[in-house]
């Protein structure tokens, strides 16, 4: 599987969250216990990746 990824700072990485969830498209997050990923396909099916490494940021986040 191949995907276009692109690296994150925590904020722009949450308002990619936001985004998807206003546009109600279905992502996956992934904890890496060192970084988060957001995994989405657009409407042609293609598959992005959104990584930031500012992991405790986002956890806190994400977790409440």
């Amino acid at each position: 599987m191949t995907a276009i990824a692109f690296g994150s700072d925590a904020k722009n990485f949450l308002q990619w969250q936001e985004l998807r969830e206003a546009q109600g498209v279905l992502a996956r997050y992934s904890d890496h216990d060192l970084a988060w990923s957001l995994c989405f396909h657009d409407p042609y099916e293609n598959l992005y990746e959104i990584t930031t490494y500012d992991y405790a940021v986002v956890a806190k986040a994400l977790n409440g």
